[in-house]
């Protein structure tokens, strides 16, 4: 994105429901967000907390307020993983990747298994801990 270790930045706190599509983006703008500039989005362990329709309304924003070269870091539970599945979690993707996808946004989606097997950090028999994702997004 062509920031610098050393870089300054500007952060501002902006408390919003994001769940509640219509009303955190002026929120946003408001603040000072600035629609023209690359943007890092980090969505850990938050997205199977909204229901598909919340999650969509959204990703849609994330993606309208994103200019060229954003990127989106996001993790997602699915179907398969009932290891981790809580009943506060709503909606569960087939597919993580094919659901962002549908938004614009292009990248890749990793096991999160697959990556603590690479790391030497297996927690459990491969077979018992599938379905948790990490999707790694561009614009």
């Amino acid at each position: 994105m062509g920031a610098s270790p050393n870089a300054a930045f500007n952060y501002r706190n902006v408390v919003a429901d994001l769940s509640l599509a219509d009303t955190w983006p002026s929120l946003l703008r408001d603040a000072g967000f600035d629609t023209s500039s690359p943007t890092l989005w980090l969505m850990e362990g938050f997205c199977n907390y909204l229901t598909e329709s919340e999650l969509s309304k959204l990703m849609g924003s994330v993606y309208e307020l994103s200019a060229a070269r954003s990127r989106l870091i996001s993790t997602f539970l699915t179907p398969q993983s009932t290891h981790v599945s809580l009943k506060l979690h709503r909606f569960f993707p087939e597919n993580p990747l094919e659901f962002m996808q549908q938004f614009g946004w292009q990248g890749i989606q990793e096991d999160i298994e697959d990556l603590s097997t690479l790391f030497g950090r297996v927690s459990a028999p491969v077979d018992e801990q599938r379905g948790y994702f990490i999707v790694k997004l561009h614009k």
